[in-house]
C-alpha cells in the first residue's frame, strides 16, 4: 500500500470537525432534556414568535426607539459610511 492511499484511508476514518460538532450539539440537547414542544405534544408557537420577535429585536442597529425591549442593546451604526460619504439610511 502506498502512503498517499494510507493517508487517504486514515482521513477517511476520522470524522470532520463539522460532523463532531453536530453530534456534540445533538448530544447535548437530549442529555440536557430541554423541550420546544410544550405538553401533550404540541409546539408553542406563543413562545417561539416571542423569542424570535426579541432575537430580532437584538439585531437591530441604528437610532433605536425608546421602547426597546432589549435592554442592553444601544444605538449603534449612526456614523457608519460616513467616511466615504456614504448615507446607510434614507
Amino acid at each position: 500500500m502506498s502512503s498517499a492511499s494510507s493517508n487517504r484511508a486514515a482521513m477517511a476514518a476520522r470524522p470532520s470537525p463539522r460532523a463532531l460538532v453536530l453530534v456534540a450539539g445533538l448530544v447535548v440537547s437530549l442529555l440536557s432534556g430541554c423541550s420546544h414542544v410544550a405538553a401533550g405534544g404540541h409546539p408553542d408557537y406563543a413562545d417561539a414568535l416571542g423569542k424570535a420577535i426579541l432575537f430580532f429585536q437584538g439585531q437591530r442597529s441604528g437610532q433605536l426607539p425608546p421602547d426597546q425591549a432589549v435592554m442592553w442593546r444601544s444605538n449603534s451604526g449612526l456614523s457608519d459610511g460616513s467616511a466615504a460619504n456614504v448615507r446607510s439610511s434614507a
